[in-house]
């Protein structure tokens, strides 16, 4: 009688995927062990604002006492074609 041996041909691919789960496994709990090396948080310097209340923007308005500056228009327009670093620079 003849004896067929069966085998698993993924049996290599396993072996290396559950080693490569046991060292990260292993890695991360190294990690994880390791203190923490946070500092003591560091006082920032106190900063004294000192004045006073004004009016309100529409209090001031009212009293005309705020001037607006003229309003500025800016239009564009889309070039036609894209533009090179050279025609940029000419301008």
């Amino acid at each position: 009688m003849n004896t067929i041996r069966c085998y698993d041909r993924f049996t290599n691919v396993k072996r290396v995927a559950a080693l490569i789960g046991v060292a990260t496994g292993i890695a991360a709990g190294l990690l994880l062990a390791l203190p923490s090396r946070a500092e003591a948080p560091q006082r920032l310097p106190t900063v004294v604002i000192n004045g006073k209340s004004t009016q309100t923007l529409a209090a001031l308005r009212a009293a005309g006492d705020v001037q607006t500056l003229p309003t500025v228009v800016v239009s564009a327009r889309r070039a036609d074609r894209p533009l090179d670093g050279e025609q940029v620079a000419a301008r």
